[in-house]
């Protein structure tokens, strides 16, 4: 019977720990962020694959397309990085 219990104990102090864990990784992750930067380009629709290859190509993350409304909506290349404590927030989307 005490032994079941120990085991219970352990499990709990084992999950408990790994719960930490995860919470502080997914914290960091959350405060660093990520920055993007809007790469120029006519205002014409965004090809995905190229927006990846030309981001990552140049040592970004990833490339995404991201809608810009002025007045008739359009497709812009945006390059993802993580973001470092001396960038503004006015980098980010």
């Amino acid at each position: 019977m005490g032994s079941s219990i120990l085991k219970t104990q352990t499990i709990i102090m084992v999950l408990s720990v790994l719960f930490l864990i995860v919470c502080t990784v997914a914290e960091e992750e959350n405060r660093n962020g990520f920055c993007y930067d809007p790469q120029p380009q006519p205002k014409s629709d965004c090809d995905a694959q190229k927006c990846s290859d030309k981001c990552v190509f140049m040592g970004y993350i990833r490339g995404l397309c991201k809608l810009i409304y002025p007045p008739t909506p359009y497709a812009v290349c945006v390059c993802e990085k993580p973001c470092t404590s001396s960038e503004v927030n006015e980098t980010n989307l």
